[in-house]
């Protein structure tokens, strides 16, 4: 199973620089030089918010991480990423990151400033542990922070969890929890977990087999544009599984899907409409060729 990737953040984190100093509450700010996590991480978070003074709120910011706060930790980890308050440095923000997951669910986004544009700034660390490119890759990182986005309901995240389920990437195998989330993303109209969700049922993986529920989820997906549930839809049509056998509908399936994919599943999916073809009339294969000119006006690729 294929997973789409969340939207990387670049955040443009400033908006106009205010005078700050005489803002903070001094109880807050004597709290905070007498070592109360809490309170350094809102005096950052004012200077910040308010002033844009990158240097005092770094500093204070790290005094909270290194005093425990789970949610400096998690500001840390960016600031290191991106080269925010301190230098870039990625191993640094990757042990930030692994601290703050320590604490599990006690860190508020409300005061994560640098992601406050960012729609669900777990699924974005999910995907740089899961990728490997930006932090050291980590199945087992990529699982924790894309379950934190999932139970928060962002679709991208559940989709993600839902292929590592699949395959056991990060957390044991499990084709019904693989099921489950992807479910979950599927009823927020996600295309490809309607693909994966179709699948399963159309495999019996995770989900008893039934190719009712196969080709309801197949269907959504493909009015999407989505190849794979092209592909799995013609196979359906070409054995008649759940539907009528149709040839020619499993051609149009086999056409479309082969129009998309590429590599390897590009060549099944040839492979497939070709022999599909040898049952069909010349004037059958044109009539489908005008039906797929159609749905590629419908649909254009996507950029």
């Amino acid at each position: 199973m294929m997973g789409v990737s969340p939207t990387l953040p670049l955040p443009s984190l400033r908006a106009q620089p205010q005078p700050t100093t005489n803002r903070i509450d001094p109880a807050l700010l004597a709290r905070a030089k007498a070592g109360d996590a809490r309170s350094q991480l809102l005096v950052g978070y004012a200077y910040d918010r308010e002033s844009s003074d990158l240097d005092e709120a770094g500093a204070w910011y790290h005094k909270a991480a290194e005093s425990g706060d789970a949610t400096a930790q998690f500001v840390l980890g960016w600031a290191y990423l991106f080269g925010y308050f301190r230098s870039e440095d990625h191993n640094q923000a990757s042990a930030w990151f692994r601290k703050a997951a320590e604490h599990d669910y006690s860190i508020d986004l409300s005061k994560v400033p640098i992601l406050f544009l960012d729609k669900n700034p777990y699924g974005t660390l999910g995907f740089l542990y899961d990728d490997g490119k930006a932090l050291p890759q980590d199945y087992a990182q990529a699982a924790f922070w894309y379950r934190k986005g999932a139970e928060q309901g962002d679709a991208g995240s559940q989709l993600l969890l839902a292929s590592l389920y699949f395959d056991g990437k990060g957390v044991p195998q499990d084709f019904e929890q693989a099921a489950i989330w992807n479910r979950k993303a599927a009823e927020q109209g996600n295309e490809e977990a309607q693909a994966n969700l179709g699948t399963l049922y159309l495999a019996g993986h995770g989900v008893p087999q039934d190719f009712k529920e196969a080709k309801e989820w197949l269907q959504k997906a493909s009015g999407q544009g989505n190849a794979a549930a092209l592909y799995n839809l013609g196979t359906m049509y070409a054995k008649g599984q759940g539907v009528e056998q149709n040839n020619a509908a499993a051609y149009l399936c086999f056409d479309l899907a082969a129009a998309r994919l590429t590599g390897p599943d590009q060549a099944g999916a040839e492979k497939a409409r070709d022999l599909t073809a040898s049952f069909l009339t010349p004037e059958e294969i044109s009539k489908v060729q005008e039906a797929a000119a159609k749905w590629f006006a419908a649909h254009p690729p996507r950029r």
